[in-house]
């Protein structure tokens, strides 16, 4: 199916077992609820729908929420629906019937958690987005979307290619997926390069195994011999490495432009396969909620805010690894 597609920037969860007793905001005018115990938020327990343990940068960011959350004395249940929104949804309502003081919620958005939206507003708890978007009814997120980067220098890079063929990766279930895409979509469009673009929707789990089956398929399809200029874009990380071990396999090297650091992209970068990748400052994002959470209870103004990134390429690697030495190993 050949379909269009759409260096820095800051974006950004909880749920938990004790009652509510302060006074809390209704959510039926659309104000997000405030929860509040009586030990101020020193005492809170933090529900966290997680996203899929499988997929890194997922996983990396509840892990740093939890952490964060931890550090300040907060008791932190986490669950993880395995990518699907309507066990998102059950493991929310869960939250609620516990009471919860707060719910945060990883990757899906208010339209998948419309459930969970509805429950925890009737129950005044307020709900956090991680690595999604400020709508009606949320009291804070932290936005990892950050889609001009990577699309941008990408589209620098192949503009002049004169037979480009791009096979993009892509995963409408995830916020930040949709709004990169959408994103690439409008710049290729503008760049006069729509045509180029062949669409591949990746499953969670499994992302990587099917990632790597579709770009298999595709060098197929275009075989050296023809020698096309064949690029590819992944959403997220996971389907890029995919995309890397079937770029392996048949012996080929095709730029792949993606989003997600992990010690994991570390060698296909310094090899050249992967030629961009934004790398998301998740232990960040989980001091980022804290203070989201904390803001709200004090009485702040839902906000949104967006996480650290840095695009990171073979030129650049080395002096991101000196200033993280953490993906070193």
């Amino acid at each position: 199916m050949i379909t269009s597609l759409g260096t820095r920037g800051r974006r950004g969860l909880a749920v938990g077992v004790l009652a509510l007793t302060g006074a809390l905001l209704a959510g039926c005018s659309g104000t997000p609820g405030t929860g509040s115990t009586d030990g101020g938020d020193g005492s809170l327990t933090v529900g966290i729908v997680s996203y899929d343990t499988t997929t890194l940068a997922a996983k990396a960011e509840t892990d740093a929420a939890k952490a964060a959350m931890e550090k300040e004395g907060w008791t932190v249940v986490t669950q993880d629906p395995k990518g699907d929104a309507a066990q998102a949804n059950t493991i929310c309502t869960q939250f609620i019937t516990r009471q919860v003081n707060v719910i945060v919620i990883s990757v899906f958005d208010t339209t998948q958690m419309a459930q969970c939206m509805t429950g925890a507003a009737a129950a005044e708890i307020p709900v956090f987005y991680l690595a999604g978007s400020l709508q009606d009814g949320v009291a804070g997120a932290i936005s990892t979307t950050v889609a001009p980067p990577i699309n941008e220098y990408m589209i620098e890079q192949i503009k002049d290619l004169p037979k480009l063929k791009i096979l993009a990766m892509t995963l409408q279930p995830g916020a930040p997926c949709r709004a990169r895409e959408a994103d690439l979509d409008e710049k290729l469009k503008a760049a006069g390069l729509s045509d180029k673009i062949e669409k591949h929707e990746v499953v969670v789990p499994g992302q990587v195994t099917d990632a790597q089956n579709a770009t298999a398929a595709w060098l197929q399809a275009n075989p050296e011999s023809e020698g096309a200029d064949l690029v590819i874009w992944a959403c997220f990380a996971d389907p890029a490495m995919g995309a890397y071990a079937a770029l392996q396999q048949a012996g080929r090297q095709v730029p792949i432009y993606t989003w997600d650091f992990s010690a994991q992209v570390v060698e296909p970068i310094r090899k050249g396969y992967l030629a961009a990748v934004l790398a998301i400052d998740s232990a960040g994002e989980g001091a980022q909620i804290v203070d989201l959470i904390k803001g709200h209870l004090k009485g702040d103004k839902p906000q949104e805010v967006d996480a650290a990134t840095t695009v990171v390429t073979p030129d650049n690697l080395d002096d991101f690894l000196a200033e993280h030495p953490e993906f070193a190993s």
